[in-house]
């Protein structure tokens, strides 16, 4: 083979690595963009969960102040079957003696 043909296939060679490099060059950029996006979504996925058990938890404690409330305004008003075991346990039970006849 004779430099000058050497030469040329190093020459081509080079060019043909250079566009491979530049290619690559932009797949990277390309690709470290889309990785941000997907990370990025997957950051909001994992917030709206946190938001809706937190307004779920909100909603819930919303409600429960809604129906102690409601219990204030009426003291009559039946309490919630939880609220019954609990004043239960805090009257004291009732006691039958029975007189031995001896």
């Amino acid at each position: 083979m004779s430099l000058t043909s050497e030469l040329e296939q190093l020459v081509n060679e080079k060019s043909q690595l250079g566009r491979l490099l530049q290619s690559l060059e932009q797949e990277e950029k390309y690709l470290g963009t889309r990785f941000r996006v997907v990370e990025e979504k997957l950051a909001i996925l994992a917030l709206k969960e946190q938001v809706r058990s937190k307004r779920a938890s909100v909603e819930q404690l919303k409600s429960k102040i809604a129906e102690l409330e409601r219990r204030l305004k009426d003291p009559h008003a039946r309490p919630h079957a939880a609220d019954d075991e609990v004043s239960s346990k805090n009257e004291p039970a009732e006691v039958i003696v029975k007189a031995s006849s001896k």
